[in-house]
């Protein structure tokens, strides 16, 4: 038998943005503990709002299920006497497991030294107990366990919890399940909205939990509650005839902080549009949590919309409440704004000299002139028209809006800044946009830079960070990464990639590596290590290793790591287009095959250990050598040229031509022959094909 369950512990406001996470953990806790304690669940819901988090479970087993295990106890051959009776420490072994003789089997086990030897053994069975009397335990460590980023105390209460915990509601089927944590014992009782619905409710059934809530104004189902908020923001907006800017990383805090959410439209004076919309929009976002609002042209309209968390008979009311507050905001910025015109941007860089940047790597200005210098080592080697001195500049001014009372006010926007200032003092377009694009990808997913300019500024101070912090021995951890040095190597991949840069990233390394070696000597820092060599190298294999990461999430390890192996950091787009052609290439008969043949030649080709010459084909014996001898030659010249091509699908065409003939000669041949010249002759023609093959990806780790 089995029952269904709801367990509901509400207290006052959740942090918004640790909700998502507590929750994940209550209902991980409590599934693997229920696990451990072998009682049997069905589908496990979470719910989870502002002032609660809840588990929904549609069955829960009335008791564990039984436990038959296996007790071994003395050698075989020391529980029986000559006649035939049982030894006493056979009969103590099952004494103590209160069993009987005929309970008795012998299992053979392997010993640490010396042969398997037989022993006797009893099957013994634990008697599942009873779910309820384990419940409350399991609930109790299951909320015990959440990590929460600042736990709290109240009154004279020694549990550690968020926010302060006010009732419990534990239903198994329809009783109420004891439970007792934070000094709150467990009842049948919820509470819908904090104002529109206060009263206690009884839930008697964990069926009806839900749609009770819904009725008290509470929609504790989190993805009910996230389409509420859209077609709420969505229709406030639409009332002013416009489109909602969509914002998930706002979105998701907003349906964190709600229970029942009321769209509400406001606006506020088109004059403040002459200030920069993006500081507009990050003004309205971090100090309000607003939605921004476009016409039908994508231009940014004097309207927000904001989600209230109760229904008001006036909505026009709380909108003038939050334009009051907006208005003051933008006051702000509009001032800030008007201060940061009155300089240019060589006068807001001089300040960068008295803005520490890390300690040991001296002031932000000694990080741009030492991107300043480096992107003309990155604009040297990019393949194709490169204005350098648009590069140089871009590199010169791309910090400069750090120093600015704006981007001072509102982080968010910086190089944006240093974009509108740069176009307001007449510098080049192709330089201010590369101002704005030295910090692309700003996320996970977000566009890398589109001009030339800006890829090649931003690659040049990614990688300086990168190389200054590692010299400074700050290399992120698996727990931390406070100077997103990761983010830093995944934008400088996907760069290249999508720039289709076959540019090799050592001689950028040394480079920067020279440069901070520059700035010690001048800041008289003593370096951390002077082995420029392997600083290199770890810098080299840390952005191998984002690569590496980043290719996994869609494609095999198996695959990724066959590329990598034989691959080093010079052509990132031709390892991306490697590992795809492979990703869709060998689940096919035809791949498998032709790996398969493959790995027989790498593996003997490296268990041979001997170094060997060019191929003589005066020392052929069987037909089947000058027949693979051919093939190879006459594939050898496209299938490199396929590979400089970037045709990786003709490539691979070109080395299945190899397998027939391959085959052929294993079938033939004895590789490892008695004649030596004959033997080291074969293994210099089995070489060949793996230099082929090993251009491509290292077929043994397939």
């Amino acid at each position: 038998m089995s029952k269904s369950f709801v367990f509901e512990l509400g207290c006052e406001d959740l942090p918004a943005l640790q909700i998502g996470m507590a929750i994940d953990a209550l209902r991980d806790g409590f599934v693997s503990r229920c696990k451990e304690a072998r009682i049997e669940l069905g589908e496990v819901k979470a719910y989870a709002s502002p002032r609660r988090l809840a588990l929904l479970v549609d069955s829960v087993a009335d008791r564990q299920s039984d436990l038959e295990t296996l007790k071994v106890g003395p050698a075989a051959a020391a529980c029986k006497t000559p006649d035939g009776k049982w030894t006493p420490a056979a009969l103590g072994f099952l004494k103590g497991l209160g069993a009987s003789e005929d309970q008795i089997e012998e299992v053979t086990q392997e010993r640490k030294k010396g042969k398997p030897m037989q022993y006797i053994a009893v099957k013994v069975c634990e008697k599942g107990d009873d779910s309820r009397k384990l419940l409350g335990k399991i609930l109790e460590d299951s909320l015990a366990a959440i990590h929460w980023g600042k736990p709290m105390r109240w009154s004279d209460e020694p549990t550690l919890f968020a926010r302060p915990v006010h009732w419990i509601l534990s239903r198994l089927g329809d009783e109420v399940l004891p439970v007792k944590f934070a000094g709150v014992e467990a009842g049948s009782l919820t509470y819908g909205h904090r104002f529109m619905a206060p009263a206690a409710i009884e839930v008697k059934s964990p069926a009806e939990y839900v749609s009770k809530l819904r009725d008290a104004k509470v929609l504790v189902d989190t993805d009910e509650r996230r389409a509420k908020v859209m077609e709420e923001a969505y229709a406030a907006a639409k009332s002013v005839g416009g489109h909602l800017v969509e914002n998930p990383e706002l979105l998701e805090e907003v349906v964190e902080i709600l229970e029942w959410p009321v769209g509400i439209v406001g606006a506020f004076d088109p004059a403040f549009l002459k200030i920069p919309h993006e500081v507009i929009i990050t003004s309205m976002v971090t100090n309000q949590r607003y939605f921004s609002v476009v016409d039908d042209k994508g231009n940014l309209m004097p309207n927000f919309v904001t989600l209230s968390n109760t229904e008001v008979y006036d909505r026009k009311v709380v909108a003038r409440g939050n334009e009051r507050v907006l208005v003051a905001r933008l006051k702000d910025a509009e001032f800030f704004y008007a201060e940061d015109r009155k300089h240019n941007l060589e006068y807001y860089n001089e300040k960068l000299s008295h803005m520490r940047y890390i300690e040991g790597m001296g002031s932000t200005f000694d990080k741009v002139l030492r991107d300043e210098k480096l992107s003309q080592t990155v604009a040297d080697l990019w393949n194709g028209d490169v204005n350098k001195e648009n590069v140089r500049l871009t590199a010169h001014f791309c910090k400069a809006d750090l120093a600015t009372n704006v981007v001072y006010e509102f982080p968010e926007v910086e190089g944006m800044m240093g974009d509108y200032y740069g176009r307001e003092e007449g510098l080049p377009a192709d330089v201010c946009t590369g101002i704005r694009e030295t910090y692309s990808p700003r996320q996970a997913g977000a566009p890398v830079a589109k001009t030339l300019t800006g890829a090649i500024a931003g690659i040049a101070d990614k990688v300086d960070t990168i190389t200054a912090l590692f010299a400074l021995g700050r290399i992120p951890t698996g727990a931390a990464d406070p100077f997103a040095l990761r983010r830093a190597a995944n934008g400088i991949m996907r760069t290249l990639y999508e720039h289709h840069q076959t540019m090799a990233l050592e001689p950028v390394v040394r480079a920067a590596i020279a440069c901070v070696r520059e700035t010690e000597t001048r800041l008289g820092t003593t370096p951390k290590t002077t082995d420029n060599d392997a600083l290199c190298a770890q810098i080299l294999d840390f952005m191998k290793t984002r690569l590496r990461f980043m290719l996994l999430e869609n494609h095999a390890a198996e695959v990724v790591d066959s590329v990598l192996a034989v691959s080093e950091l010079a052509d990132v787009p031709a390892i991306i287009g490697r590992v795809e052609t492979l990703s869709r290439h060998r689940k096919s008969e035809m791949f498998e095959s032709l790996a398969t043949t493959f790995k027989r030649v790498a593996n003997i080709v490296r268990q041979a250990k001997v170094q060997t010459g060019n191929v003589d084909e005066k020392l052929f014996e069987d037909k089947s050598e000058n027949t693979f001898y051919n093939a190879i030659t006459s594939v050898s010249a496209a299938y490199r040229d396929a590979m400089v091509a970037k045709d990786f699908d003709s490539a691979l065409s070109k080395l299945e031509t190899l397998r027939a003939p391959a085959d052929a000669f294993f079938d033939a041949v004895l590789v490892n022959a008695e004649n030596d010249a004959v033997r080291l002759n074969r293994l210099a023609l089995l070489s060949s094909v793996q230099g082929l093959f090993d251009v491509f990806c290292d077929v043994r780790k397939l």
